[in-house]
C-alpha cells in the first residue's frame, strides 16, 4: 500500500490490486486498524482530518543540508535570549 497524492493510492491484498480513490480510502481505514487503542485512533483521524482540509503537515523530514544550515546560522548570530532576531551575513 503506498499513497501518491490526495485520493489517489495504489494497494495490493493477495491476489486483488486496488488504486484510486478506493485504495487511499482503503488505505485509511488499514491504518486505523493497526493503531492501538481508541483513543489513538480517534486522535489520528482528526490530526488527519485537520491536516486534510488545512492542507499542511505536521510531520517534516530533516536533511542533513537542513542540520548544517541550522548550524552555520547559530555561528552567525548573536546568542539574545536564546532566539537569533536578525541574521548578519559576512558580505562578499
Amino acid at each position: 500500500m503506498a499513497t501518491i497524492s490526495r485520493f489517489a493510492a495504489v494497494a495490493s491484498v493477495g491476489r486483488f490490486r486496488f488504486s484510486g480513490f478506493i485504495a487511499w480510502l482503503f488505505w485509511l481505514v488499514i491504518h486505523l486498524l493497526y493503531l492501538i487503542g481508541f483513543k489513538q485512533r480517534v486522535t489520528t483521524l482528526l490530526h488527519w482530518t485537520i491536516s486534510f482540509i488545512g492542507r499542511g503537515r505536521a510531520e517534516r523530514a530533516i536533511t542533513r543540508q537542513q542540520v548544517v544550515a541550522r548550524r552555520a546560522l547559530e555561528t552567525l548570530t548573536p546568542a539574545q535570549s536564546g532566539r537569533p532576531d536578525r541574521v548578519r551575513l559576512p558580505r562578499r
